[in-house]
C-alpha cells in the first residue's frame, strides 16, 4: 500500500483527501458506455460490407458496389453508396415482393430508370436473402462524345 493511503475494515483504500482509490466500478461503467457508443457509431466495414452484381444489357459491372440497404415499414430502400455510377431501388415486401422504382445512373454508360408509375417494366423477388431486381429501364447511353435515348435490361443482385 503506497503511503498516502489506508485501508478500511471493509478493505477500500482511501486517499489522504477521503476519496475511494479504487474506481473500479465506475470506471468499468464508463468503459462499458463508451464501447457500447463506439458499437453503435461503427462504420458499415465493421458492420459487414454489402455488395450487389449488377448487369447491364447482360454485362456485369466488372466491379461490385458497396451498397446500404434499409428498411422502412415493408419497403427496402437499396442504395449503392458512390451515387455516380450507382444506383438506387426500392422494393416492397410484405405479402408480395414489388419493385417500386429504379434508378441507374453512370453504370456502363447507361443513365435510366423503371418506375411503377411511369416507364419501363421490373420484377423483384427474395430467395434465400438474396433480392434480385430485374427489368427494362429507358433512359440514355453516353458514349463520352453524344447521348442516344434507348431501354436498357438491368439485374441488380444483393443481399442485405
Amino acid at each position: 500500500m503506497e503511503p498516502s493511503q489506508s485501508t478500511t475494515r471493509e478493505g477500500a483504500h482511501i486517499s489522504r483527501d477521503g476519496r475511494s482509490a479504487r474506481r473500479t466500478p465506475a470506471v468499468a461503467a464508463l468503459f462499458a458506455a463508451a464501447v457500447l457508443l463506439t458499437g453503435c457509431a461503427a462504420s458499415a466495414s465493421a458492420l459487414g460490407v454489402h455488395t450487389a452484381r449488377v448487369t447491364i444489357d447482360g454485362k456485369a459491372l466488372g466491379e461490385q458496389p458497396t451498397i446500404t440497404c434499409n428498411q422502412t415499414g415493408w419497403v427496402w430502400f437499396i442504395e449503392t453508396e458512390e451515387k455516380s455510377p450507382g444506383f438506387t431501388a426500392q422494393v416492397q415486401t410484405g405479402g408480395e415482393v414489388t419493385p417500386l422504382s429504379v434508378q441507374l445512373t453512370g453504370l456502363d454508360g447507361f443513365t435510366g430508370g423503371f418506375s411503377t408509375a411511369t416507364f419501363g417494366n421490373a420484377k423483384a423477388e427474395i430467395r434465400n436473402d438474396t433480392v434480385t431486381i430485374s427489368g427494362s429501364a429507358e433512359g440514355t447511353f453516353d458514349d463520352g462524345t453524344s447521348r442516344t435515348p434507348g431501354t436498357a435490361k438491368f439485374e441488380i443482385r444483393t443481399s442485405c
